[in-house]
């Protein structure tokens, strides 16, 4: 484990940048310069909140498929829970592409 910024664990660190979507991701993005760790899941938590954010209302617009909101929106948070458990027990889920993104960036 590497140090952070903060001081805290890295796991404490990287299950923060996921609590509050992607205002945590972009603090922690901004804040943690030493951690690549912290700053993947802050990526990862800026990605991945940009993207259901951008689903739902891709859906909203398309009449047809509006019942599709609310299992996008429970499958939302379903993985944001997985992804705040996994990083709190210092495990590392690689969201595909999103994941493959937010590696590059750190």
């Amino acid at each position: 484990m590497e140090p952070t910024s903060f001081g805290l664990g890295e796991n404490i660190e990287s299950a923060l940048a996921y609590v509050l979507w992607f205002v945590t991701g972009i603090f922690f993005l901004l804040m943690e310069d030493a951690n690549r760790t912290v700053r993947f899941h802050a990526w990862q938590s800026i990605l991945v909140s940009l993207t259901l954010v951008i689903a739902v209302l891709v859906i909203s617009f398309i009449s047809e498929a509006v019942w599709l909101i609310l299992p996008v929106r429970f499958a939302g948070i379903v993985l944001w829970i997985v992804l705040i458990v996994t990083a709190y027990q210092g495990k590392k889920i690689s969201i595909p592409l999103i994941g493959a993104m937010a590696e590059s960036r750190t």
